[in-house]
């Protein structure tokens, strides 16, 4: 509401890279405040990020208050290009070193070091529950048949014991299907590890439609914050453009054991922009319509959801508008995405 609302607005041109900056306000002048421009730079994308500050304290705000901002690519993101060499990695259990199971789409065990890393499978996913605006104009009844996953191919590369390379590809074959809840994938970890850092917008929750105010950065914070905490609980704590996700365990002292067997960090490269959505609890007690936060059974593992795409958040009233149809997902449309997932030791 804030970025919406903002008196400025700032334009860059393409060419010689001119900043021009548009006041909305009839009643103020751009010169009240302090506009600077900072470029950062995050691994091969360099980014500019515009402030316009307070000059002087008013009544409703302290100097240095932020009235206005927004965010320029400079140099965008090189997506990584890895090699589709597979390693000679068992794919049954095995004592030490690693192995997976496949079973057709689903990789359903991925054991490093020994260690059992999933507590639920990877696997192709494009459910998702409803939010309240969803609720109101009918959404889980509409799509109801993305509850099962159709005409869906996963690719998996084991390039080595701790690093897989996912490719999956969406090829319909019906032309009536309904709009997509989300294109992707879900998986389970164990239930400590709570901790994420992440590159792409942030830091609070944004989706395809609600997302020109989240910043590309990088974030790092506990899982109890990176999801949103709604008075009924409801879909919640997507992040849009992810370029790279890790989670793990919160630091402990020198002296004190890892809690986990694992006691790793679940690193997540994106090819191309990702969402993501990580909760303590399950699409299932979602689905189960709690009415309040405390009515969810947390804590058993960490659900976590990467995605493609994922439909916008939708009306701002809650009495049935449907989400704008650039801001959904074509279920009679191909769709592939890829990413590279990697369990590295603890840093």
């Amino acid at each position: 509401m804030q970025y919406v609302y903002q008196p400025l607005t700032f334009k860059r041109d393409e060419h010689d890279g001119t900043i021009r900056i548009i006041s909305r306000d009839s009643f103020t002048h751009p010169s009240e405040y302090d506009i600077t421009c900072d470029t950062v730079t995050y691994g091969s994308e360099r980014l500019i990020n515009v402030y316009a500050r307070l000059k002087e304290d008013k009544p409703w705000a302290e100097k240095g208050f932020v009235v206005a901002r927004e965010q320029f690519v400079l140099q965008a993101w090189e997506w990584p290009q890895p090699e589709r060499q597979s390693a000679s990695l068992p794919r049954s259990n095995g004592a030490g070193g690693g192995s997976v199971i496949i079973n057709g789409n689903t990789l359903s065990s991925w054991i490093v070091d020994g260690r059992e890393v999933l507590q639920g499978p990877l696997e192709p996913y494009f459910w998702k529950p409803e939010n309240d605006n969803q609720r109101a104009a009918g959404f889980a009844r509409r799509v109801a048949e993305w509850k099962v996953v159709k005409d869906v191919t996963v690719n998996y590369t084991i390039i080595d014991d701790h690093t897989i390379l996912v490719e999956m590809d969406y090829q319909p074959t019906a032309t009536d299907r309904p709009i997509i809840p989300k294109v992707g994938m879900r998986m389970r970890l164990p239930a400590d590890f709570t901790q994420i850092r992440y590159y792409g917008r942030g830091p609070w929750e944004n989706y395809p439609d609600r997302k020109r105010s989240a910043f590309l950065s990088e974030y790092e914070m506990p899982l109890s914050e990176y999801e949103t905490e709604y008075i009924r609980p409801q879909d919640n704590g997507n992040r849009c453009d992810i370029r790279w996700f890790e989670i793990f365990q919160p630091s402990t002292s020198a002296n004190e054991p890892v809690a986990s067997a694992l006691g790793g960090t679940l690193r997540i490269d994106g090819l191309q922009p990702l969402c993501i959505r990580a909760w303590d609890y399950g699409e299932e007690d979602l689905d189960a319509a709690p009415r309040h936060p405390q009515d969810l059974q947390r804590g058993r593992f960490v659900n976590l959801n990467i995605d493609l795409n994922i439909h916008g958040v939708g009306g701002v009233d809650t009495w049935g508008q449907r989400t704008l149809p650039q801001y959904t997902i074509d279920g009679n449309q191909p769709y592939h995405y890829a990413f590279i997932l990697s369990l590295c030791r603890q840093k």
